[in-house]
């Protein structure tokens, strides 16, 4: 279980990204020892728009052949390990695309102080919203590794997501 009070929430494209493949900075967010160093907090806008990408974009997975099976096993193993928010306020802040308004909805009902996101275009140049911190990836990454001095780099891997025993405990593998 992560200790601390940090509260964060991963977007769908993060959460897509980590599905997808195992190496830089996405899959590490899932993995200990970073994922022991926050607390997941997801909505269900979250969850299912992950899975309905997942599960509905040919190209996706034209390109790396998973089940749905698969998708369904992340998805419950996503469910195991965040605190899933309930109502999400009316957030009105992404005015190019207001599709992204309930990530930042979901950050706010959570009292998060990270939204981690792939999003460039739309939520990256927010900076931040209601005091909560928008950042890539890997700027998350660095943060929460600032006090944790060195960490162990898993080895890389090029497959995808497997759902097995360690998986399980740990994440992403």
């Amino acid at each position: 279980m992560p200790s601390g009070d940090l509260r964060v929430v991963l977007d769908s494209s993060v959460l897509v990204s980590a599905f997808l493949t195992r190496q830089g900075a996405v899959a590490q967010l899932l993995r200990p020892p970073i994922a022991d160093r926050y607390r997941l907090c997801l909505s269900d806008f979250i969850m299912a728009e992950t899975a309905d990408v997942l599960l509905a974009k040919t190209r996706l997975r034209a390109r790396y052949r998973y089940a749905d099976e698969t998708v369904r096993d992340y998805i419950a193993w996503l469910l195991t390990r965040a605190e899933m928010v309930g109502k999400l306020p009316d957030v009105a802040a992404v005015l190019r695309d207001p599709k992204d308004d309930p990530i930042l909805a979901t950050a706010v009902a959570a009292q998060a102080n990270y939204l981690v996101t792939g999003d460039r275009a739309h939520l990256l140049p927010l900076g931040t919203y209601a005091n909560i911190r928008i950042v890539s990836p890997r700027d998350f990454i660095h943060a929460v590794d600032t006090d944790a001095g060195p960490q162990e780099r898993p080895p890389v891997r090029n497959t995808r997501w497997a759902i097995d025993q360690r998986c399980t405990s740990e994440g992403p593998s």
